[in-house]
């Protein structure tokens, strides 16, 4: 995936949305002040708002695409997500602003006038509309776009509420009954729960989450070699989405030179970059001896950390015989809330079977999924 290709679907899209959706919002204006109906005209609003985001996601793809500089240095990508949270805020603007006007021609009816045309007129554009969808969710998912991924599952509602649209104005016309503006209410709690659902999509990204376990799978399964012996503690942070980076902590056998440890660093982060392009900064332990005295110390004091409430694993252990310094990396789960406690703990358990020993711990938080 190429950011250029990527830039020019995305842009693509933007465009074709933002006509359709210009287009169908003037149609559904015309045909929902003539008729007085609440649900198409909420429904031509509604054509406007996706308009709007079809502008968004083009200008911050614009935007996304600025060169790194001494105050962004890891670029503008992330301007996606902050995209994508302005298109919730909108589709919840949107609703609430339906939700109110539905409830106000709840308690004050009024008649709705539908002719036939305007009928045949409004059938055409689910059709559009059942198009578009179908393409903003293909290209969403395909180039990774949450805004155009958004549009299109939010468009994917319109078709349905169009529809529902259609019939609720003709059964109100029909039967004087006040079907109109239930509709409407219904479809405004659809677009609030799109927005909000839109929100909380893009607040995560911006916040961060735990790293999907198919990449960290991947990124692992790369950074396996003859002279690793473990592999722990990998962080992901995205920049968006052509942009992430990340830090592990890899363990290597005793006998692995300087030299021999640098060229392996520099084959596995060209390795991972490739296959997955994650920028990877490897940090290096170095493995003590494997002579039984030394297993022995490792086990006691795997054991002991293991008992206390919270502790995953055990990485990058090491003892040194001679200075009597026992040193590792604990993983712990989100159970642990005090680190200090926690190392006080851990070497409180340690010490009780080696009293002189002194005791080095780093932890790190379980960040995979």
């Amino acid at each position: 995936m190429t950011e250029s290709v990527r830039s020019k679907a995305i842009r693509k899209t933007g465009l074709i949305g933002l006509a359709v959706n210009t287009a169908l919002a003037g149609i559904k204006f015309v045909i929902g002040l003539g008729s007085n109906s609440v649900t198409i005209m909420a429904d031509a609003v509604n054509n406007l708002m996706d308009g709007i985001s079809s502008v968004i996601a083009i200008v911050s793809e614009v935007l996304s695409k600025r060169p790194p500089d001494p105050k962004h240095p890891h670029g503008y990508g992330r301007v996606e997500y902050i995209a994508a949270l302005a298109v919730s805020v909108l589709l919840i603007i949107a609703g609430w602003d339906l939700f109110r006007a539905s409830v106000l021609r709840i308690l004050k009816p009024a008649d709705i006038i539908l002719d036939t045309r305007s009928a045949v007129i409004l059938g055409i554009s689910v059709v559009l509309k059942s198009g578009l969808a179908w393409y903003q969710l293909t290209q969403g998912r395909k180039w990774n776009n949450s805004i155009l991924t958004a549009a299109g599952s939010e468009a994917r509602v319109d078709v349905l509420k169009s529809a529902a649209a259609i019939v609720c104005s003709l059964l109100s016309g029909m039967t004087g009954l006040n079907f109109d503006a239930w509709a409407g209410a219904v479809f405004s709690i659809m677009l609030l729960s799109s927005g909000w659902k839109t929100l909380m999509e893009a607040m995560d990204a911006l916040i961060g989450t735990k790293e999907e376990s198919s990449l960290s799978q991947e990124i692992l399964t790369h950074l396996k070699s003859p002279e690793v012996i473990d592999v722990y503690d990998l962080v992901l942070h995205s920049y968006g989405p052509l942009n992430q980076v990340g830090t592990v902590k890899i363990q290597l056998k005793e006998s692995v030179t300087i030299k021999e440890a640098d060229d392996l660093i520099f084959e596995l982060r060209e390795k991972v970059r490739k296959a997955t392009g994650v920028d990877l900064l490897i940090q290096v332990r170095s493995a003590g001896p494997m002579d039984m005295e030394h297993l022995l110390v490792r086990e006691n004091c795997c054991r002991a950390a293991m008992s206390v409430k919270g502790t995953k694993a055990i990485h990058a252990f090491c003892w040194e015989k001679e200075e009597n310094e026992i040193s590792f990396d604990a993983t712990v789960d989100y159970s642990v809330s005090d680190y200090d406690s926690y190392r006080s703990e851990v070497c409180r358990k340690i010490k009780e079977i080696y009293p002189d020993a002194r005791v080095s711990i780093d932890v790190n938080i379980v960040r995979q999924k």
